[in-house]
């Protein structure tokens, strides 16, 4: 269920970016032609953590690969570098720092 939800939320995540005017004629459409259509995706991401004045306070970078059904390698490289592998079964998550 967990593996689910993240998927999930990297490819809403991916379609949200992929196209602004698509998105804002047909969003639900849109959404759903993107999700069932999907079979590989493969990109670089940069996340920003923003404080309640609007500050950043944290970025990070990665990639993300992702292979249907349920198949995706999550990486963040910086600051802190940790990799998340799921085969559609099973997520295992390493952390470069701790060493596990």
């Amino acid at each position: 269920m967990y593996i689910g939800k993240l998927l999930r939320t990297a490819v809403l995540s991916c379609a949200l970016l992929a196209s602004a005017s698509a998105w804002a004629e047909n969003g639900t459409a849109y959404l759903q032609s993107f999700m069932n259509n999907v079979k590989t995706l493969d990109a670089t991401f940069t996340q920003e953590v923003v404080n309640e004045k609007g500050q950043i306070t944290q970025t990070s970078f990665g990639n993300l690969k992702l292979s249907r059904p349920g198949k995706f390698r999550w990486e963040y490289l910086q600051p802190a570098p940790q990799l998340m592998v799921s085969d559609g079964a099973k997520l295992w998550i390493y952390d470069k720092e701790l060493e596990q």
